[in-house]
């Protein structure tokens, strides 16, 4: 798969949590022949910590990815719960199951690459937690913790 090129042997992602501030400054994928693409310093900085904690472990990556796609379904929980909120929380539990158990979400998940994905909608669900918050206090503070939500890959 495509997992080692942007995990194992990876020019920035080895060198640990000490490689971050390069990772800021870095595209995502670049190799010998000059080829680079994309800007993910967040997954790239996931990375480099988990290298640093565990070493080039692939079990610490999939189990990474698996609690990131939980702590998915529980904010996709929350978020129905606020949308829906004159209907039945089974409405919200039933969506939330059908998302957890797509098949379409099997890659996302055992592929480590795709990290990427599942923090874009981690960020995403928190930045509509928060915008909701917002709307309902009228706090705009809580508007300004929006922002830092907001889908960054």
């Amino acid at each position: 798969m495509d997992d080692e090129l942007v995990t194992r042997n990876h020019r920035l992602t080895s060198k640990g949590i000490s490689a971050i501030p390069e990772i800021f400054t870095s595209p995502y994928y670049q190799d010998d022949m000059g080829y680079a693409y994309e800007y993910r310093p967040v997954v790239l900085s996931s990375f480099a910590i988990e290298h640093s904690l565990f070493g080039d472990k692939p079990f610490v990556s999939h189990l990474i990815n698996l609690f990131l796609y939980a702590l998915c379904c529980v904010l996709l929980f929350k978020v129905m719960q606020v949308i829906s909120v004159s209907f039945t929380p089974l409405l919200s539990f039933f969506v939330t199951l059908l998302f957890a158990a797509h098949t379409s979400h099997t890659e996302v998940v055992a592929s480590i690459k795709n990290r990427d994905e599942i923090l874009g909608l981690i960020f995403c669900l928190l930045s509509f937690l928060v915008a909701f918050k917002a709307i309902q206090t009228r706090s705009k503070k809580i508007y300004c913790y929006y922002h830092l939500f907001l889908p960054w890959r």
